[in-house]
């Protein structure tokens, strides 16, 4: 009796000693995951090359940054998606017009569906823009991440189940504003449950670009 007692109580204290060992590797995860978000996000304003060499995306720089952006990776087009009310369009327009960049400005919101004209509108963008380009918005996560989703998907630099990833924002309070759990990369859930009513397969480009001019209702 004594024996199978302390054989329990030994037994208890692996799983224990297991448990706060799966417990720290998880904190350790998560503590560095923060770590290396608040790097990119506050101190490089999350900028990412997307493909390298042609499309990138950001959060909102200054002045003096977009300059030496445009100086280090050679940009011949950059997207505000913010609009014209964000209060950094003109300083912007007049350094690319210094430089002889193609400057577009979309209004897009992170937390509202876009609607056909807005997603129209940036499909139409991403034809015709000058590469390398730079998509900004205010904090280099939801607007731009979505659109340089779609850039790298619809321009051929990678799949759709690849590229669709760049959308992605973890769940919690920063990805939604209301109850209603509206996010921009909702696009593509809308797209695929389009695709899997018909029994179609995503990875068509020219399949999406009808659907978002045809058939999308946000």
């Amino acid at each position: 009796m004594f024996n199978k007692k302390n054989e329990a109580v030994k037994t208890k204290k692996v799983k224990s000693g297991g448990r706060v060992l799966a417990e720290r590797v998880i904190l350790a995860i998560v503590v560095g995951f923060a770590l290396n978000f608040c790097y990119h996000y506050f101190l490089c304003h999350n900028f990412k090359a997307i493909v390298d060499g042609e499309i990138y995306r950001s959060g909102q720089p200054n002045s003096a940054e977009l300059e030496e952006w445009i100086d280090s990776y050679g940009f011949k087009s950059i997207v505000n998606l913010r609009g014209f009310k964000c209060g950094t369009v003109e300083s912007e327009q007049e350094i690319c017009d210094d430089r002889d960049i193609d400057y577009y400005v979309l209004e897009l919101s992170a937390y509202k569906h876009m609607s056909k004209a807005r997603l129209v509108e940036l499909l139409d963008v991403i034809e015709k823009v000058k590469r390398p380009v730079l998509f900004h918005c205010r904090h280099g996560v939801d607007r731009s991440g979505t659109s340089s989703a779609l850039a790298a998907w619809l321009l051929g630099f990678e799949s759709y189940s690849k590229a669709k990833w760049q959308s992605y924002v973890p769940p919690g309070p920063w990805k939604y504003k209301s109850w209603d759990l509206i996010h921009i990369s909702d696009v593509f859930l809308d797209y695929e449950r389009y695709c899997s009513e018909n029994s179609l397969e995503v990875d068509n480009v020219e399949q999406f670009k009808s659907w978002a001019r045809n058939m999308y209702k946000p």
